[in-house]
């Protein structure tokens, strides 16, 4: 949703409206923390381990000042067999090219 507001026509008239882009980011942030307590128990530390998650990161450090990051670096080959097992897509990937019984 957030990148609907990227565009210079949106933030335009998103200005006009009196919606800063501090407006956006407390709703942003208010929705994530409310989506986090509605998830289950607090914990502690929250843990999510999507890797396209790092594409956010300068948006969610932002939103979310007092958050911290670890960035966990995976064997590559582990990586790679857990895609294929939930056939995740990737582009030039056809998954169907794997013979049965190689995995």
């Amino acid at each position: 949703m957030r990148d609907q507001w990227a565009s210079k026509y949106m933030m335009r008239v998103a200005n006009l409206s009196g919606i800063t882009q501090q407006t956006l980011d407390d709703a942003t942030s208010a929705f994530l923390l409310e989506l986090i307590g509605k998830h289950g128990a607090m914990a502690k530390r929250l843990c999510n381990k999507d890797p396209y998650t790092a594409l956010s990161l300068p948006v969610l450090t932002r939103i979310l000042p007092n958050s911290k990051h670890i960035l966990m670096i995976r064997d590559a080959r582990a990586t790679v067999h857990s895609m294929i097992e939930r056939k995740v897509p990737v582009a030039g990937f056809n998954h169907s090219d794997i013979p049965v019984g190689e995995m």
